[in-house]
């Protein structure tokens, strides 16, 4: 297979999937206390034969992650704790990336976010993966599990499609490899990470559907791996679902601005849906007829159905909470659209993404 600019590749492709010292772990986080710690159990518990060299990126944690993460880097050598202070996920990614890359020249970087818990199996499909398939890039299907009633209702919606859209990653477990435009990130080839900047961190959110697109760009390889389906924990509360979607939204509009592209399908139904509600709000306000509003009612009419419909032996107090779960949803990510795009956020200068290097001073003592 011929070589593309930005794009590394073996000449083989082993279907083995043993870890050598070149794999590694980087787990990004900042006040990540109440989920950290089942996080890291996950990935010590991987079902290969060596340990794996896991690093924890924090962005300034004021809670106690920091000290629940030393708490295992003192047990665990193969585990260090690393400092960002830059704060954000695509600034540690790059700098553990780059830092990785200038002592080999033939690694992986697999990604794992705190908010998740890991399959034992994870680790081994996305080598396998990765090593068959020769892509530079695997993703993985997510599940949203419940924990306090807010959350439940949260993992109920995602049984719609109104709320993942149609999303392979969101919508279910994927059988086999299958090749795709973007998902959840988890394992990068290093090489290939790096000779395309890595990630943009001029971006607020959605780096990775930034290099999913500039991967494309240059002939990249993208696959779902099947077999394996990492737990996502959801916001504990509406406003933190709110605040979420919102970012979502500006971050989208960052990125569709940055590669002159409109939004999908996916993105423009959220964006049309809170237009409508809000135009329609204001007019009954300024006009005094309520019945303009009646595009409010009608649309939580239809969430309402699509909760009964998502699983029908789910708790009744999940299916009436879903519908506000789905309404926050879809308003927050068209507010945050629209913000950035009244806001002028059209972007942008053209630089390579900031990548920092590790030294001594940015490893956080164990002690």
């Amino acid at each position: 297979m011929s070589q593309r600019q930005g794009i590394h590749r073996s000449s083989t492709t082993p279907t083995n999937c043993d870890v050598d010292k070149s794999t590694l772990i980087v787990v990004p986080t900042l006040n990540e206390e109440q989920l950290i710690g089942d996080c890291i159990e996950s990935l010590l518990h991987q079902d290969v034969d060596d340990d794996l060299k896991i690093v924890i990126v924090d962005g300034g944690s004021c809670d106690r992650t920091l000290e629940i993460v030393r708490s295992y880097a003192s047990k665990y050598p193969h585990l260090d704790l690393v400092a960002n202070p830059n704060k954000t996920q695509a600034h540690g990614l790059n700098k553990v990336a780059r830092s990785l890359a200038a002592t080999t020249d033939d690694a992986y970087m697999i990604r794992a976010d705190a908010h998740c818990v890991y399959p034992s199996n994870f680790v081994r499909e996305l080598l396998l993966a990765a090593r068959s398939t020769a892509a530079e890039a695997v993703v993985v299907s997510m599940t949203t599990v419940g924990g306090n009633l807010w959350q439940n209702a949260i993992s109920h919606a995602f049984r719609s499609i109104l709320a993942h859209g149609g999303a392979l990653h969101r919508a279910g477990t994927a059988v086999g490899w299958r090749e795709v435009d973007h998902g959840h990130h988890a394992l990068l080839d290093l090489r290939t990470f790096v000779g395309l900047d890595g990630y943009d961190t001029d971006l607020p959110v959605n780096e990775d559907f930034d290099y999913d697109h500039r991967l494309a760009g240059v002939g990249g390889r993208i696959v779902l791996a099947g077999g394996v389906e990492l737990q996502y924990a959801p916001r504990q509360t509406p406003v933190a679902l709110a605040t979420q979607y919102f970012r979502y939204g500006k971050g989208r509009r960052a990125t569709d601005a940055k590669h002159h592209r409109r939004p999908a399908l996916r993105q423009a139904a959220p964006i049309g849906i809170t237009l409508v509600n809000v135009l329609s709000i204001l007019l009954a306000l300024v006009t005094m007829r309520p019945e303009f509003s009646v595009v409010v009612p009608a649309y939580f009419l239809v969430l309402l159905v699509a909760s009964m419909q998502a699983r029908w032996d789910a708790p009744m107090s999940e299916k009436i909470l879903a519908p506000f779960v789905l309404a926050i949803m879809h308003n927050s990510f068209g507010l945050g659209y629209l913000w950035a795009l009244v806001r002028g956020q059209s972007r942008r200068r053209a630089r390579p993404a900031y990548f920092g290097v590790l030294n001594d001073a940015d490893t956080v003592r164990r002690s």
